[in-house]
């Protein structure tokens, strides 16, 4: 399948939160429990040096839309409405 096939390449990847100290390896993205763990390792870091800075960071990447950053909860609400109506 396709998007086992992502799952893997991603796994090869390193997921870089603010630092390079502060990098996330993957060993199996396919992995919910490694996601999550790291997903909670990355929201502790995030909190430890701030929203704005985490905000910043966000913008540095260009990953999300411009509406994300001027109402979150609107911007993941219309997602999540999108991709419902997907499937």
């Amino acid at each position: 399948m396709a998007g086992d096939a992502s799952l893997r390449a991603a796994a090869h990847h390193s997921f870089r939160l603010l630092s390079v100290r502060r990098a996330l390896f993957f060993r199996d993205f396919s992995q919910v429990e490694e996601r999550i763990g790291n997903g909670l390792k990355a929201f502790a870091t995030a909190a430890e040096v701030g929203w704005p800075r985490v905000e910043a960071c966000l913008r540095r990447y260009e990953i999300l839309d411009a509406a994300f950053f001027q109402n979150s909860v609107e911007h993941f609400t219309r997602l999540r409405e999108r991709v419902l109506a997907m499937a």
